[in-house]
């Protein structure tokens, strides 16, 4: 099961502006509620490691910094914007560059993304993403391969499907689509903190994706397994504001508990 399972690409996440209501003192009238936005600044694991989240003025997320248990920070990820549009992503060790993703849009939504990666000679390419949409909503990523010399191969292809506002993933691998099995999700009706910083679909990570979260995750094998490992239960604590402060993951197989905090801040 994943650490800190929210993160996007190798551990990240994302912001959302939240909603607080609240009964207006001045007047006895049934007033429309206050609204009050929230960003989520901070998430922390079980074990004191924690992550801090920066955003520009668009609340876009910027830069998320890693601290182990003394708040030494040992890791950073940067985002890069072309309007509202996230089109670069680079993950350093330190001052190294671990990782890069440039991404192309069109009409607004990404259209493919280039993944670079270092592996001691600086960052090579190894991996494109191709993403299909119908309206606004994402149908399908193919991951292929993008090696120097080597044809692209259609590694991976993930199709989605949409119930609402919330999304459920299916996989499959080869350029024939050949089965690799498939995912469920069950969601609550509150707000996602990981849901809408402009990064949502860059991943196809479901979490980033929806609107709601997701109280279970089930994974099953394309011969109809169960992965009682990966698979999770998920609960939570909520804010007033009916957002997640506190979010539990028990795989099923009750071998793997992990914990995770959220703090916020006004905007």
């Amino acid at each position: 099961m994943k650490n800190l399972r929210f993160l996007l690409f190798l551990t990240l996440a994302a912001a959302l502006t939240f909603v607080s209501c609240k009964k207006d003192d001045d007047t006895g009238d049934d007033a429309p509620p206050a609204v009050k936005s929230l960003k989520l600044v901070k998430a922390t694991n079980a074990d004191g490691t924690y992550m801090k989240f920066t955003y520009n003025t668009d609340n876009n997320l910027t830069k998320v910094n890693y601290y182990d248990i003394s708040g030494n920070l040992y890791k950073h990820s940067d985002f890069a914007y072309t309007g509202k549009n996230m089109t670069e992503y680079t993950d350093y060790n330190g001052a190294t560059a671990g990782e890069k993703i440039t991404v192309t849009y069109v009409d607004g939504k990404p259209s493919s993304a280039n993944f670079q990666q270092n592996s001691g000679a600086g960052l090579v390419n190894y991996l494109t993403l191709i993403y299909t949409f119908s309206g606004d909503k994402l149908t399908t990523i193919d991951y292929t391969t993008n090696v120097s010399g080597v044809p692209p191969t259609i590694m991976q292809k993930f199709n989605f499907t949409t119930s609402g506002a919330n999304y459920t993933r299916n996989d499959k691998e080869g350029a024939g689509g050949s089965a690799n099995g498939y995912s469920e999700y069950t969601y609550d009706n509150k707000k996602s903190p990981m849901h809408g910083v402009g990064v949502d679909f860059i991943l196809g990570a479901i979490e980033m994706m929806s609107v709601n979260n997701t109280t279970m995750q089930k994974f099953v094998s394309s011969t109809g397994q169960i992965d009682q490992a990966q698979s999770v239960n998920t609960t939570y604590l909520y804010n007033a504001e009916n957002y997640p402060t506190k979010q539990t993951d028990v795989s099923f197989d009750g071998n793997a508990t992990i914990v995770i905090t959220f703090t916020y801040e006004e905007k």
